[in-house]
């Protein structure tokens, strides 16, 4: 009889086994999430940085069959001839900076701004020929 008691008396775990378990999977959680959002934006660094390789070999393209760089007034429109104009991975618009022979792509990345650091920080493209 007594040796039921003492199993009845430990049918489950304590309240502070229990807040114990719960803030172990929450710091998981939370370290997971964090590595998963590094992740996010850092593919979306490589995929501007595609984009921007496959708009600069339309920009050459042009090049070849025009015989000359679009201006930057005409930017990339001219290129891209009525279709819409990519853009990077934040859907903000590639700047187009032409100097003679020369042309420059850049994106501001995650901020939209000039400048910045980490996944802020702007990219560039530049193509001499």
């Amino acid at each position: 009889m007594e040796r039921r008691l003492r199993l009845g008396r430990r049918r489950g775990m304590s309240m502070v086994e229990i807040m114990v378990v719960i803030a172990i999977l929450v710091t998981l959680m939370t370290l997971m999430a964090l590595g998963v959002a590094r992740a996010w934006e850092g593919s979306k660094v490589q995929l501007t940085k595609l984009t921007m390789g496959k708009v600069s070999q339309q920009v050459i393209m042009h090049q070849a069959m025009q015989g000359d760089l679009p201006t930057e007034a005409q930017g990339l429109e001219v290129v891209y001839s009525g279709e819409e104009v990519p853009r990077d991975a934040w859907s903000g618009e590639f700047e187009y900076e032409r100097a003679k022979r020369d042309f420059d792509l850049l994106s501001f990345g995650k901020d939209g701004e000039p400048g910045g650091a980490g996944f802020a920080a702007d990219l560039r493209k530049s193509e001499l020929h």
